[in-house]
């Protein structure tokens, strides 16, 4: 399944924010990996602009 950019944004905003995994996943119906990897796009991005 394809996601948008802007939902996968305000998932990645909401755990940065402190809301669990577990609740952000439940609230956007998506599985809990996909966030994870989501999260893990956006620390690889940050680590790479430096």
């Amino acid at each position: 399944m394809v996601y948008s950019v802007d939902l996968r944004e305000k998932a990645v905003s909401l755990v940065e924010k402190g809301k669990s995994k577990v609740e952000v996943a439940e609230v956007f119906e998506i599985g809990i990996a996909t966030l994870y990897r989501w999260l893990k796009r956006k620390l690889l991005a940050k680590v790479s602009k430096r």
